[in-house]
């Protein structure tokens, strides 16, 4: 007979059933911490506090909260909804305290600065490195990019955060306050700071936001937590960072060697980066991802022969429905290695987390419930994602034949209902056949989809019919063995940019009136031919580019060609 699910608030009884609290073994690592992003999914305070009584009762004793900018003070106002008050705030870091759970915040001083500019001050607003309507990766053309990075070199930002800092410092009594630093890909690029960035001078500047933020929460009596990854761009400047800095080391790939992680950025080489920071006095929190078990197990393994690593920070990023379902078992199964390394070894970890949070299937539920688990994250994707980005092969039938088997056992879950506890066992499996859903339906997309658009379509696959309109505000490329073909009354047409024909075999053909219009350069390559027929005209604004080597315009009737130095022009009929 099934059993039934957990009442409605046994909160307290979620994580493991009826079996006691972990008992951390003498080798644990002594911060046992879960990240919670509360800056892109906000949680209520009932919620976090449940999820709180979880976390503990796996055996964590730290809880870092994600907050960017979602916390409302006197120097920060939200509008109703978007942030958390102070009292909120203050009731979570009490009810965590009686559970022996540290609160540490993370509010963000560089990048990742949007819940600072998503809300219209112009006083704030000013102070956004993007505040010119461009950015270092901005697309030619394209719209302004969002405010997210706060510019260091206006005395508006340090007045800010000084104030900002001491306000969020009162809510959390703890000694540890994270502020991020990671990706902060527009640092150092408005007209102001590019100046002081000149020279190869970003991790300069970049050490000094470091050690001004420092100095702030040093007076206020907290030790500050920063991620690493920035550094891997200018190692030499740590040198100059004070060395009670805790650098949040974050790897999340499957596997990571005795050489240490993969760089983060533009497939950078690996190096022992827990070696390192030990060798120069710095203490390490290694922050593994929590929908990745075997990236907890792997990352702990290495950093356990490292010295000064201090503990591990499990983190979720951009929860949505992952929340309690996808994550959860992971996160609870990553706390027994974490507890206790040595004696983790060769266990199912995965299982007895499973079994805990799932106590109203049989073994082939629990087992359906890990090949769910076991689908790679990104195969539950959001629907634009998974159309435009490859990914990954799963056990489609494994999944599917999963999904029936839980709704054997369990018919009256996987409707998208929202539970009354939304941590509930039902809800957690609600929302595990959810994602299970949508992989499935992001895995017939993907296969579908070459079917529909097929980037390696030849020339014959492609055209432009019946009075239609190509438009390109930059370049329409046209390259190997590949053409336009433009009939009746077509217009091509290039705003700012060329209209191009790269190979040397590639065309294009205007007939039947058409109208080819650059207002800047028309640029065929070598061997390419501009077919103009019956009273269709080509404009170029300033010229018309035919390159060497057999390039020709060839025009029939009475077209109308207007040619530049240098182009070869036949006329069959004037």
């Amino acid at each position: 007979m099934r059993k039934s699910f957990f009442a409605a608030g046994a909160l307290a009884a979620l994580a493991c059933g009826a079996a006691p609290a972990a008992e951390p073994s003498a080798d644990a690592w002594p911060i046992r911490a879960v990240q919670l992003d509360l800056a892109r999914q906000m949680e209520t305070v009932p919620m976090l506090k449940g999820y709180f009584d979880i976390l503990a009762k796996a055996g964590y004793n730290t809880v870092v909260l994600y907050l960017e900018g979602r916390v409302q003070t006197k120097t920060f106002a939200l509008p109703a909804g978007e942030g958390y008050s102070p009292a909120e705030l203050r009731e979570l870091v009490e009810h965590a305290g009686r559970l022996g759970l540290d609160v540490v915040p993370v509010v963000t001083v560089l990048g990742h600065g949007e819940k600072f500019f998503r809300y219209r001050d112009a006083a704030r607003d000013a102070l956004a490195e993007e505040r010119e309507g461009d950015a270092r990766f901005k697309v030619p053309g394209g719209p302004a990019p969002d405010r997210r990075t706060f510019c260091w070199s206006l005395p508006g930002t340090a007045a800010f955060y000084e104030k900002y800092l001491s306000e969020v410092a009162e809510i959390f009594p703890g000694k540890n306050f994270h502020v991020g630093m990671d990706e902060s890909w527009n640092t150092g690029f408005c007209p102001l700071c590019r100046e002081k960035v000149s020279g190869g001078r970003l991790g300069e500047h970049f050490t000094e936001i470091a050690r001004w933020t420092h100095g702030v929460l040093a007076r206020l009596g907290k030790r500050m937590w920063i991620w690493d990854d920035f550094y891997e761009f200018f190692p030499e400047k740590l040198e100059e960072l004070p060395r009670d800095v805790v650098l949040c080391n974050w790897q999340y790939a499957a596997h990571i060697t005795p050489h240490g992680g993969r760089g983060h950025y533009a497939n950078q080489f690996r190096r022992d980066w827990l070696r390192t920071y030990s060798r120069l006095g710095f203490k390490t929190v290694i922050a593994t991802h929590a929908g990745h078990p075997e990236n907890s197990r792997s990352f702990n393994d290495y950093a356990r022969k490292r010295k000064d690593v201090i503990g591990v920070l499990d983190c979720h990023w951009e929860l949505e429905r992952e929340f309690t379902g996808y994550y959860l078992p992971s996160i609870v199964g990553s706390a027994k290695i974490f507890c206790d390394p040595n004696g983790a070894v060769g266990r199912d970890c995965m299982g007895e987390a499973i079994a805990e949070l799932f106590p109203s299937l049989d073994a082939a539920g629990r087992e359906a419930v890990r090949t769910i688990l076991n689908a790679p994250p990104s195969a539950a994707a959001p629907l634009d994602s998974a159309l435009s980005n490859p990914q990954p092969d799963f056990s489609y039938g494994g999944v599917k034949l999963a999904v029936e088997t839980l709704r054997r056992q369990l018919p009256e879950i996987g409707r998208g209902e929202v539970a009354a506890d939304q941590l509930s066992e039902s809800a957690r499996l609600d929302d595990l056949l959810l994602t299970a859903d949508l992989a499935l339906v992001n895995w017939r997309l993907n296969r579908l989809t070459p079917y529909l658009v097929r980037p390696d379509r030849t020339a014959a696959d492609v055209k432009v019919l019946g009075g239609a309109k190509v438009t390109a505000k930059t370049d329409v490329d046209i390259d190997a063995q590949g053409s336009v073909l433009a009939d009746d009354s077509v217009a091509v047409k290039a705003e700012t940019g060329k209209l191009t024909a790269d190979a040397a075999t590639g065309s294009i053909t205007v007939a039947d009136k058409a109208d080819v219009d650059a207002k800047t350069t028309l640029g065929l390559a070598a061997g390419t031919f501009v077919k103009v027929t019956e009273n269709a005209q080509v404009d170029a604004g300033d010229a018309i580019a035919v390159a060497a080597n057999g390039g020709d315009v060839t025009v029939d009737a009475s077209a109308d060609v207007t040619s530049a130095k240098g182009v070869t022009v036949t006329a069959k009929n004037g």
